[in-house]
């Protein structure tokens, strides 16, 4: 089996979809009360001829339009800083041998800034030396031409003994991503 280079950049790629999937908010959800809050406070004020009763259905369009804007813009601002920290390499990265892996049911309050659906199943790696990792939804190694696969693919593949490439951001709380080393290979890179 050919071995395909794992290089920074793709390290970076990788981290940078790993925290943006962390930071993942459901912001967008906010359009579901702003479109028919503002077409009932449109109806109310065509109907009635009392403007008070429209301007206060018209508060809960207009509190959800500037929550939306609010946090698309700190998602913005904390991409832009994940993205600067990982361009100036502040990279770690190990070896580290695969003792298990594990689904579990966590609980993440307001998952979302919602009070539904405050818990999920997730997969875990769990490594020999103690570290772990929290696998994201999704396709993995994208940028790879051999090797891109999906969660389940990456599941299928990984099993007890594995030495895996264990990249950490330095100053990201946690963020961390994983490579299997007999798929990739990492040249020019201190590996501790």
């Amino acid at each position: 089996m050919k071995k395909e280079l794992l290089t920074v950049d793709n390290m970076r790629n990788d981290l940078v979809s790993v925290f943006e999937y962390k930071s993942d908010t459901s912001s967008e959800k906010r359009l579901v009360y702003i479109v028919p809050f503002l077409l009932a406070a449109i109806l109310v004020g065509i109907l009635m001829k009392n403007p008070w009763p429209a301007i206060a259905i018209l508060t809960v369009p207009v509190y959800h339009t500037v929550r939306f804007i609010s946090e698309k813009r700190e998602e913005k601002a904390q991409k832009i800083k994940m993205t600067d920290m990982l361009k100036n390499g502040e990279l770690a990265v190990s070896e580290e041998v695969l003792s298990h892996i594990a689904e579990e049911e966590i609980y993440e309050p307001h998952l979302g800034r919602r009070r539904v659906r405050t818990t999920r199943t997730v997969t875990v790696f769990y490594f020999e030396s103690g570290a772990s990792w929290r696998m994201p939804e999704g396709y993995h190694y994208g940028w790879s031409k051999t090797y891109g696969m999906s969660s389940t693919g990456l599941e299928n593949t990984s099993v007890a003994g594995n030495t895996f490439y264990y990249v950490t951001a330095k100053q990201s709380y946690g963020t961390a991503y994983i490579y299997n080393t007999k798929f990739f290979e990492l040249k020019g890179f201190n590996v501790s």
